[in-house]
């Protein structure tokens, strides 16, 4: 094994590289969810105010 594959052993463990790990992100679903979240705190904020 090289160091240029994507595991590396180091001290007894398997080092995976990041990109393994975690999948490519989709920026347009990040900012759905963003705006999601961003909507309900307003939701939550105006429910307050009608109290």
């Amino acid at each position: 094994m090289t160091a240029s594959t994507l595991e590396l052993e180091v001290n007894g463990y398997v080092e995976i590289e990041r990109s393994q790990v975690l999948p490519t992100l989709d920026i347009e679903l990040l900012a759905r969810c963003i705006n999601l979240s961003n909507q309900f705190k307003q939701s939550i904020n105006f429910g307050k105010e009608l109290m």
